[in-house]
Parts: C-alpha cells; sequence; structure tokens
C-alpha cells in the first residue's frame, strides 16, 4: 500500500467515525427530546387525573348532602315536637355549611366543562332556600325565638351562595 491509499482509508474511516459519532449524538438528542416530551405529557396527566379525583369526591360528598338535606328538611316537616325541630335546624344548618364549602371547593377548580353541573347544584339549593324562607315565615308567624334565630342562621348559610367565595367561607367557619 502506499501513503495515497493508507490517507485514503484513513480518510474513509475518519468520515465513517465522524458520521456515526454525529448519528449518535443526533439519536441521543431524539431520544432526550421524546423522553422530556413524555415526562410533560405524563405529569400534565397526573393533574388532569388529580383534578378529576378532586371533582368526583366533591360531587360525592355534594350528593350524600343533598340528600340529607332533603332528608333533614322533611325530618322537620314530619317532627313530633319543639326539640325534634330544634335538633333537625341545627343539623340543617351544618349541612347547608358543608355543602356551601364544598360548592365553592368545587366551584375553584370547576372549568366551563362543568358549569352545567354547577347550575344543577345551585337550583337545587335555591330551592331549599326558598324552603327555609316558608318555614322562616312560620316561625314568625308562631313567634318562637329560638325557632327564628336557628332559622336565620341557616338562612344566612344559603344567602351566601352569590357572595364572595373567601367571605362566604370565612363567615361559614364562624356559623359554624
Amino acid at each position: 500500500m502506499n501513503t495515497m491509499e493508507l490517507t485514503i482509508n484513513q480518510d474513509s474511516y475518519t468520515g465513517a467515525t465522524i458520521k456515526w459519532t454525529c448519528l449518535f449524538i443526533f439519536l441521543t438528542l431524539c431520544a432526550i427530546g421524546i423522553n422530556t416530551l413524555h415526562q410533560d405529557q405524563l405529569q400534565k396527566l397526573m393533574a388532569s387525573s388529580e383534578l378529576l379525583k378532586q371533582k368526583s369526591f366533591l360531587l360525592s360528598q355534594m350528593h350524600d348532602e343533598m340528600l340529607s338535606i332533603s332528608h333533614t328538611q322533611l325530618q322537620i316537616l314530619h317532627a313530633t315536637n319543639e326539640q325534634q325541630v330544634k335538633e333537625n335546624l341545627r343539623h340543617l344548618s351544618e349541612l347547608v355549611t358543608d355543602h356551601l364549602v364544598h360548592y365553592y371547593q368545587l366551584k375553584n377548580i370547576a372549568d366551563e366543562s362543568d358549569a352545567e353541573l354547577l347550575m344543577q347544584f345551585r337550583t337545587g339549593f335555591e330551592q331549599w332556600h326558598s324552603f327555609n324562607k316558608t318555614l322562616l315565615a312560620y316561625a314568625n308567624v308562631i313567634a318562637d325565638s329560638g325557632f327564628i334565630n336557628t332559622l336565620n342562621i341557616v338562612d344566612l348559610a344559603f344567602s351566601q351562595l352569590d357572595n364572595d367565595a373567601d367571605e362566604t367561607l370565612l363567615l361559614i367557619s364562624q356559623l359554624r
């Protein structure tokens, strides 16, 4: 072999080494980019999953509270003595405040796809509020101050639906 052939072989070896090194670097950068993209998507999916779990938990809580509120209102209507009415009203007040807290928690994490669901909870809440006003009118007729005061606390909790969430949560914590 002469020097010319040796130089050509070295140039081709150097060229092949450079090509393979460049290919390796390119593939490494692609793998890093794909891995980074995968990790970002995984984080987004985990955050979305956690948000859905939170929403699901709050919806379950609110549904249970709705049933309990309706049941307690029915118990108030069928109470046989004043003590039962007062106990049921206190329980109703606690249920309403818990429901409001959960409503505002859901409202804070809700997006536009949850608007109809929030409206359904709001409608139910307004119906309870109407029932409470009827009870308050009845209490005023019979002039029972303890009954009226307890109903006023429940009414105050009901009236907080349209107010600022932070102020409402502060008031609700004071009602408890």
